[in-house]
């Protein structure tokens, strides 16, 4: 025998998964149209059970992530209507956070095989890996500017690496990173002064630092990162 919840037993709503199993999806309009109360109403958003029941929806406390998220957005909102603000890919190489501008990324790839290159393997270059069938160079951007990664060559990709698929002068170059945040807007309010932690070889390579959600953002430099590496493989 099925066990429906009547208008009289209605509880309050914690959660909006939870409303599929209310009397209006069980014997209300969107299920079996057996409960008494449809002839006096017609539809079950004219009963004072329903209006009730999205009452307490709405007036619930939201969650403390769900305001933090909206205050990350519309802050970055903020920083989107800036004249100069620029729109950037930021990720994480060891304890630095990253950022190259979305131009210049075709594409962020889940962890995949390294296949190592005979004689020359080492340095920045990692190997090749297969991306949508086509073999590419897999470089690495933390040996480049001398920083500390959490990759480990003879471990099994993590959860949160990534491969950063960039392109410059129809090259394209595979960086693996150890984490990758997502797009996001920074405007000029959010520009800083490049701290003395930074390395000097990530300085010459960088553009800009931003203050982004309490920690310093490196915006690098694609044309001059990919160039570099280009000019060291010729």
């Amino acid at each position: 025998m099925n066990q429906y919840i009547l208008p009289n037993e209605l509880p309050q709503i914690s959660n909006p998964i939870e409303e599929k199993q209310h009397c209006w999806n069980l014997i209300g309009v969107h299920g079996d149209h057996s409960c008494p109360e449809i002839p006096k109403f017609v539809h079950c958003q004219n009963c004072p059970v329903y209006v009730s029941a999205g009452s307490e929806l709405f007036n619930r406390e939201p969650p403390s992530e769900w305001l933090e998220e909206h205050t990350r957005r519309l802050a970055e909102l903020d920083a989107a209507l800036e004249s100069n603000a620029v729109t950037v890919l930021i990720f994480r190489l060891g304890e630095e956070w990253m950022a190259f501008d979305v131009r210049s990324i075709l594409e962020v790839a889940e962890p995949r095989v390294v296949h190592r290159v005979p004689h020359r393997t080492g340095s920045h270059l990692e190997g090749v890996v297969n991306i949508r069938g086509e073999l590419q160079l897999c470089v690495s951007l933390a040996s480049l500017l001398r920083l500390s990664s959490d990759r480990h060559e003879s471990a099994e990709p993590r959860g949160q690496q990534r491969f950063l698929v960039a392109e410059h002068a129809r090259q394209r170059w595979v960086f693996p990173v150890d984490e990758v945040s997502g797009v996001h807007h920074l405007g000029v309010r959010q520009r800083t002064e490049v701290p003395a932690t930074l390395r000097r070889s990530a300085r010459s390579l960088s553009s800009d630092v931003y203050d982004w959600d309490g920690k310093y953002v490196c915006r690098l430099d694609a044309d001059r990162v990919l160039a570099d590496l280009q000019r060291g493989f010729q």
